[in-house]
């Protein structure tokens, strides 16, 4: 009897805490740019334009969810340790429910911008209203340019990380690096290859600058060549796979890194390791980059709402994995591991709370106490719904469904386990 390599008993691995605090950071990161513009108007411009890069933190977590499915999701092969249709259940139950909630909450928002921003009204804004919703619900907005980001605005990302999930049972084995050098390799590699399309996009508007005014009716909307082109190569799933390998790439390498370590626990007082330099530096770099980002006109968006940090990102990663001093300690911290786990909801609940909140309390988000007040009380939603929503719908999912994905025979050339 032969045994298949996939069913290869996986060995224990350390936890990365460290990761899961630094969620929180991304997910406030993309919360501040979205809503403290106002509040931060008179900080020091190097504040302002640091602010105005909050959607490289997407970047952060497509190259985190490729990290940390690599690492704790593969055997010691390097295969995805489950069967494909049971790791598609778990992934669409950690995600979808909470989704859906705020897809749902968002509708009202979606119905808004359709009659003030498209010029839509009566039944056509109804239609396109419940054509925006379903298309969220099935994971497919970021498909379609002009549709990435209606519904609930942030959920694109939802529905580009589900084009990540369905791909990796296939492709994380062969994304498996066994050395630094080949690391780096992998990671110019796929930064090169994520950057070719926005520096195509960019020349293109600038021979042709009409691209940006020429316009366009597209599925019933007039919108601009060059906004279809800037939304295709910004959020659809094949344009930002490669920030997802990247990721992956660094989560073999830090099981591997796991397998082979044996150098003891830094102590206090001891001189910095190689690999916490790296992580000063890395900070160091995206803070640098963000604030010239920030600053220039141009490209800045393509730039930021782009993989182009993806490699300072990964080294941030690599470092906090590690457990560089002190950061990684803060981040491990209890209170900052549950923030970070509610992080998910943080990011996917901001633009329906922000709507109710405008509705109901209405406050201005400009003066610096209400922002605070906004954002605390936000925090408190996304820990509720985080405990309320999310973990009670993937439990009952998993408990109702699990069974049956279980029953289902393999598909061709599915190997048994």
């Amino acid at each position: 009897m032969t045994t298949s390599p996939t069913a290869v008993a996986r060995s224990p691995r350390p936890h990365l805490h460290a990761l899961t605090g630094l969620r929180f950071f991304a997910a406030a990161y993309v919360v501040t740019y979205h809503y403290a513009a106002g509040t931060l108007r008179d900080a020091p411009a190097v504040v302002r334009n640091i602010n105005a890069c909050g959607p490289t933190a997407v970047s952060l977590f497509f190259v985190l969810s490729g990290v940390v499915l690599a690492y704790g999701s593969t055997d010691d092969l390097g295969r995805c340790a489950k069967p494909p249709r049971r790791f598609w259940l778990d992934r669409f139950a950690r995600i979808w429910p909470l989704f859906a909630v705020a897809a749902v909450l968002a509708m009202p928002l979606d119905l808004g911008r359709l009659r003030h921003e498209w010029g839509t009204t009566g039944a056509a804004s109804l239609v396109y209203m419940v054509v925006h919703t379903v298309l969220a619900l099935l994971l497919l907005q970021a498909w379609i340019p002009h549709l990435a980001v209606t519904a609930n605005g942030p959920g694109w990302s939802l529905s580009v990380e589900a084009f990540f999930y369905a791909l990796f049972p296939s492709i994380v084995h062969r994304l498996r690096v066994h050395s630094t050098g080949q690391l780096v390799r992998r990671v110019a590699m796929f930064w090169t290859l994520s950057m070719l399309p926005i520096l195509a996009v960019w020349l293109l508007e600038r021979q042709h600058p009409s691209l940006r005014t020429d316009r366009l009716a597209f599925l019933g909307v007039d919108i601009t060549q060059g906004f279809v082109l800037e939304r295709l190569v910004l959020n659809n799933p094949i344009f930002r796979l490669a920030e997802f390998c990247i990721g992956i790439c660094v989560g073999h390498w830090l099981v591997t890194r796991s397998q082979r370590n044996a150098e003891p626990a830094p102590r206090r007082g001891d001189r910095l390791r190689p690999v916490e330099w790296l992580t000063v530096g890395a900070l160091a770099a995206f803070l640098v980059a963000v604030a010239f980002t920030g600053a220039l006109h141009d490209p800045r968006e393509l730039l930021m709402q782009s993989g182009y940090l993806a490699p300072v990102l990964a080294m941030v990663l690599v470092g906090e994995a590690c457990g560089a001093r002190p950061f990684a300690r803060f981040l491990s911290s209890k209170p900052l591991v549950q923030l970070g786990t509610a992080s998910y909801a943080l990011y996917i609940i901001q633009e329906p709370f922000h709507y109710y909140w405008t509705k109901t309390v209405g406050f201005d988000l400009a003066r610096p106490a209400w922002f605070v007040v906004f954002f605390v009380l936000l925090l408190t939603a996304s820990v509720l719904a985080e405990q309320l929503v999310e973990k009670p719908a993937r439990s009952l999912l998993i408990a109702r469904l699990a069974p049956r994905v279980a029953a289902r025979k393999p598909a061709r050339g599915t190997p048994a386990r």
